[in-house]
């Protein structure tokens, strides 16, 4: 909605400030528009994880798509498929089933043939979310079943184990990516398709409860590659700690299996030599924690163990360590008249890079968009960023890290809620980016023979103004050849000791961010012209130094530009300050890292302001979004968030 005031005399910054500050309230209350995960944010670094090119790694994340909306791609090892539904919905628990089907040599005669509007189509594989649950007269179940066929007998069923099956997002979204491998345990005739060279196709359907079809889309083919001889890429070790900074590991570890079993938990945890580890599921007694810590890791030093035992959650280090949450006094939210406890511990660490706020947490598990466990992990989101928010204002700032399982199988909502404002600038928290040895994806969770294919349920979120993810890793002992868990002391099969993979990040010292160029003097006509002609999109905003909602929404903004610049969006930022106020505005861009190359207004409010936009009333902060061909597509005024600047670049991005 388009929200249009008159524009204040220009020497009045005071109300200028006031308006935007009413602009920023209201538009916080708007409906958050869904974010797809359609990009990978930049500035996490990944531990050395580069897939070969034309490998496409399944992270929910796009970047690695040349194609929109619907692709079929291949190498030597997998089938990968890209594909968007009409609207927002979760895959393996929703309210309408979802049909993945293959054509696995792009040939009518072989499989089942089904008629469509694309003409027959031979369906040898057929990948189902949210299958019909004849238990409930055949409305949508839960989880994914693969069945197959061929021309010689009926369908039979395989588990996605053996068909390989990853996909991305876990949560709800209108983007999926989705790989099956090529060397998948299925029919003999079926596989000896899948692992020859040629074509391939697939299409994907959307079935309402009643069977009826909601949705389709075209049928879309892609070249098969011959097979590879190696089965997966050379795996990675987990990397080498960093002297100037702080290990922090986050392990969901199932029904406090560390207590039952603890051989394969000692030998990861000594393997991967954490500072700081964070726990979920382990419902011991808080001095029994800290007693397995100190008896199974006494190399590493004296531990401390902050924990809420009957939570399941702990604060496990060998540093010094000043418990925030009381064991008795949680932070809660009512549901449904009573009062809940929010799975969530927190503590002030003094680590290599300073004190560090940790906190970890286990939201809500099960449901989907728009269920009541959904709404419940929103209520322990908003819980636990007020608990933080409300410590942090009794220090000095300090750097904020925040993990564990948040379970996001419904909205991805809780997490942008847990990060939001809790940086040491006012902006979100990042979220880490740890991918698994092979770096085909960012997976934390598997059960092999469950209903659910594996996905990413644990995060890392941490304050990037301070410090920097400078590696970050999944571990799994199944997936690291044989002299390297070797050379680590694991076993294979160490890392099935629970159904979560221990995610690992090292935090170091954020670099100081480069100097900001100083903004160019640029006229209405010629920041018109810079905007509306080129090849990409562009996101414009207008700013000023004396504007208290501008800044606050910078380094979000600085965010935002990070991860889509390499994304082909082009930002550019004007300051409406006075021409002298310059090197004001050089400043402050410096220290909110945003070090492009930006402008200054040079001419008057009355010229420069319909000189632009005829229709804009030099609302501060206002920002326009316009297209590949120039046409203005958003406009945002007053402060945005990291999560809204993307959603207004998001059908310029998609449609890329």
């Amino acid at each position: 909605m388009r929200i249009s005031l008159p524009r204040p005399p220009r020497a009045s910054r005071s109300i200028r400030i006031l308006i935007a500050a009413v602009l920023t309230a209201l538009v916080w209350f708007r409906l958050q528009a869904f974010d797809d995960a359609d990009a990978r944010p930049a500035s996490a670094q990944v531990a050395a994880m580069a897939p070969a090119a034309d490998r496409v790694v399944v992270d929910g994340a796009f970047a690695d798509w040349s194609e929109s909306a619907h692709a079929l791609r291949s190498d030597g090892a997998y089938v990968y498929v890209r594909f968007q539904l009409p609207e927002e919905r979760t895959l393996q628990g929703g309210t309408a089933t979802t049909r993945v089907l293959f054509d696995l040599d792009a040939d009518a005669a072989t499989g089942q043939v089904r008629k469509d509007d694309d003409g027959p189509m031979g369906v040898d594989l057929e990948v189902t979310f949210s299958p019909p649950n004849p238990k409930r007269g055949g409305s949508p179940g839960t989880g994914v079943a693969i069945q197959q066929f061929t021309a010689k007998g009926p369908a039979s069923s395989i588990g996605h184990a053996r068909a390989g099956l990853l996909f991305a997002p876990s949560f709800a979204a209108t983007n999926f990516e989705l790989r099956l491998a090529r060397r998948a345990e299925l029919n003999q005739d079926i596989a000896a398709l899948f692992q020859a060279a040629g074509k391939a196709a697939f299409r994907v359907l959307v079935l309402a409860p009643d069977g009826k079809e909601i949705a389709r889309s075209a049928r879309i083919e892609g070249a098969l590659p011959p097979l590879d001889s190696a089965r997966e890429s050379a795996p990675i070790a987990p990397p080498v700690a960093r002297a100037d900074g702080v290990r922090v590991v986050t392990w969901n570890v199932e029904k406090e299996a560390p207590m039952k079993n603890p051989a394969p938990f000692r030998r990861i945890l000594k393997a991967l030599a954490p500072d700081v580890v964070l726990c979920q599921e382990w419902t011991s007694k808080p001095g029994e924690i800290e007693a397995w810590f100190k008896a199974q890791l006494p190399e590493r030093g004296t531990w401390r163990v902050h924990t809420h035992g009957e939570l399941g959650v702990a604060i496990a280090t060998t540093l010094p360590l000043e418990p925030l949450t009381d064991g008795s006094v949680m932070p809660a939210r009512k549901v449904n008249g009573k009062i809940r406890p929010v799975r969530f511990v927190a503590a002030r660490v003094e680590t290599k890079v300073g004190p560090v706020v940790f906190g970890t947490t286990h939201l809500k598990c099960c449901g989907t968009k728009d269920s009541p466990e959904d709404e419940l992990r929103q209520l322990e989101a908003d819980a636990i960023n007020e608990f933080v928010r409300v410590q942090l204002g009794k220090s000095k700032p300090m750097p904020v890290v925040i993990t564990g399982d948040m379970n996001l199988v419904g909205t991805r909502n809780p997490l942008d809620q847990i990060a939001r404002d809790l940086d040491v600038d006012g902006s979100t928290l990042t979220i880490t980016d740890a991918y698994t040895a092979t770096g085909a994806g960012n997976d934390t969770w598997r059960s092999e023979d469950g209903q659910f294919s594996p996905g990413r349920l644990d995060y890392v979120l941490y304050a990037d103004a301070a410090l920097a993810a400078a590696n970050a890793y999944v571990f799994d002992s199944a997936q690291l050849d044989d002299a390297t868990r070797a050379s680590l002391g694991v076993q294979a099969m160490d890392s099935l000791a629970t159904d979560h993979r221990a995610v690992l990040v090292d935090l170091v010292p954020a670099p100081p961010p480069p100097p900001a160029p100083l903004p160019k003097p640029i006229r209405a006509a010629e920041l018109r012209e810079l905007v509306t002609t080129g090849s990409s999109p562009v996101l414009v905003n207008f700013w000023a130094t004396w504007c208290g909602p501008c800044v606050a929404e910078l380094p979000d903004l600085a965010r935002a530009a990070r991860e889509c610049e390499a994304r082909g969006l082009r930002f550019v930022l004007v300051s409406c300050d006075a021409p002298e106020d310059a090197e004001a505005a050089r400043k402050l861009l410096t220290a909110k890292g945003l070090a492009f190359q930006t402008y200054i207004k040079g001419e008057l409010d009355e010229a420069f302001i319909p000189g632009f936009d005829p229709d804009w009333n030099g609302t501060l902060p206002t920002t326009f979004v316009f297209d590949a061909s120039g046409k203005n597509v958003a406009l945002h005024e007053g402060s945005a968030t990291y999560q809204e600047f993307l959603d207004l670049v998001a059908p310029v991005l998609a449609s890329k």
